[in-house]
């Protein structure tokens, strides 16, 4: 995600474009969507499960980890969304390219 974050502030000068702020916009979804698939990550390790009842936090039973389906579903939604900002990263970075640079695919 770095190299993105560089890659979209190379089109500023000393103040951000409307290009750059566009396209760093699709890299902060981009780092949600791999906060997000870290995060089923550890629940279907049982790392970051939550627990429901008790007092304080303690006495309280850990929730079941998701099933292999429920990850599934998950991520599927999770990276449709990281489909369509990576896609608009490139659409927005492909208008008015120098010819110099190779444009950058969709997926």
């Amino acid at each position: 995600m770095t190299a993105c974050d560089l890659w979209a502030a190379s089109y500023s000068d000393a103040n951000p474009s409307p290009k750059t702020v566009a396209m760093l916009d699709d890299v902060n979804k981009l780092r949600e969507f791999q906060a997000e698939v870290y995060s089923i990550a550890r629940r279907g390790l049982g790392e970051e499960v939550k627990t429901t009842g008790g007092l304080f936090g303690v006495g309280g039973k850990a929730e079941p980890a998701p099933t292999p389906a429920e990850a599934k579903t998950e991520l599927l939604a999770a990276y449709e969304k990281a489909k369509v900002a990576y896609n608009d990263y490139c659409v927005i970075n492909n208008e008015g390219r120098p010819f110099e640079i190779d444009e950058l695919s969709e997926l």
